[in-house]
């Protein structure tokens, strides 16, 4: 189970939006929360049983309001000046951004967690969410391409070196939570260690979700 900050996709009153995940200790009266990543074993009586990425065996109960973001694979060239996107990132050392991963969001979704922000804490991680500029540089070479991602009052310039996971975001439903899928849920944890999916996101065609 992984704890910490984290920026995660939520659907709220205005659509999709981006929350961040807290720690355990940000509030006594909160419900505690976890990110569990692992792929499904098994789904029965509104629950999914979850083969953990730790190889533990877990089951988080789920309900028909419970929403479902869904990722598939794409590529650098799927992205388009004015596309929507999000990239994980760490700094080199004389500060470049290097992606980690680049996440391409599609209309309904512009907008998702605009801005860029640290991810957890002592990693240096940041994600960048929002709209890239027009100079794409399409040429491979020895650092990697590059694109620029603007947002309100700012932008990052981010090198996505050959390898880097590309994916897409859509609005996903339950019918595609199913043996062998590959997921990460954000659950909530009762006093009785009970775990019930606030969120689910789930690769397609056996794609991993990304952070």
């Amino acid at each position: 189970m992984q704890h910490g900050r984290r920026t995660i996709l939520a659907i709220g009153a205005g659509g999709l939006v981006a929350w961040p995940l807290l720690p355990r200790t940000a509030s006594a009266q909160a419900p505690s929360t976890t990110r569990i990543r692992g792929v499904i074993a098994g789904v029965k009586d509104n629950a999914l049983a979850i083969r953990t990425n730790g190889g533990d065996a877990v089951t988080i109960g789920f309900n028909p309001s419970t929403p479902v973001v869904a990722v598939g694979a794409a590529s650098l060239a799927d992205i388009k000046p004015g596309s929507f996107v999000g990239s994980a990132a760490r700094p080199r050392a004389d500060g470049t951004l290097v992606a980690l991963e680049v996440h391409i969001f599609p209309e309904s979704m512009r907008g998702t967690g605009e801005g860029h922000r640290t991810m957890d804490g002592g990693t240096q991680t940041t994600m960048t969410n929002g709209t890239v500029g027009s100079d794409i540089a399409n040429v491979a070479s020895v650092s990697g391409r590059s694109i620029t991602i603007k947002y309100a009052d700012g932008d990052k310039t981010v090198l996505v070196p050959q390898g880097v996971p590309v994916v897409t975001y859509e609005i996903g439903n339950q019918a595609m939570l199913v043996p062998g899928a590959h997921v990460s849920v954000t659950a909530s944890e009762a006093a009785d260690a009970a775990l019930s999916a606030v969120r689910i996101t789930v690769g397609k065609s056996g794609v991993t979700p990304p952070l």
